[in-house]
């Protein structure tokens, strides 16, 4: 558990630091090494971390990798309902690699970045790094086992600054 609370605090820190920096280039580094942090840790985590890696994480990544044709795995995933976006995600991720670990990195550091870009979006609303670190602590866990849905919530809340308009 400790390893968490770490990596959050040093992205929480990273990002306070990256709001005093005046180059522009310097900060997109630091806040890219401060959404890598947890994302790294996501993908490292063992196999035992999160229900549904075992009940369909692993099994989708394994049927994009065994797939031969997109179409025919896109369709195979419609029918199963796991989600479009998902299934897209696994089949370009085993393009690349076999590695389960890579689509759990991914994956996980699309979930952040969105979570991250829904806090730039109502800056006016939060303070940014005080906002990341209270996903952190509230859904980054549950992130490790909630795959598609927490994938989905941030696409939501990314929609809260057009609603507020």
């Amino acid at each position: 558990m400790i390893i968490y609370l770490l990596s959050f605090f040093l992205s929480y820190l990273i990002l306070i630091s990256s709001e005093r920096v005046r180059t522009k280039c310097i900060r997109l580094v630091m806040i890219l090494v401060a959404l890598l942090i947890p994302s790294v840790l996501a993908g490292l985590r063992d196999y035992s971390i999160g229900t549904d890696i075992s009940v369909y994480g692993n099994i989708w990544f394994q049927n994009a990798i065994q797939s031969k044709d997109i179409f025919t795995y896109l369709k195979w995933a419609s029918s199963s309902d796991i989600g479009i976006v998902y299934a897209i995600l696994n089949y370009i991720v085993s393009v690349f690699t076999t590695d389960p670990h890579w689509f759990y990195f991914t994956l996980s550091f699309i979930t952040i970045g969105f979570a991250y870009k829904t806090a730039i979006d109502n800056k006016d609303l939060v303070n940014v790094p005080f906002s990341m670190l209270v996903y952190y602590l509230l859904f980054y866990n549950q992130s490790l086992n909630l795959l598609r849905q927490s994938l989905a919530m941030v696409f939501v809340a990314c929609t809260f600054k057009y609603l507020r308009t």
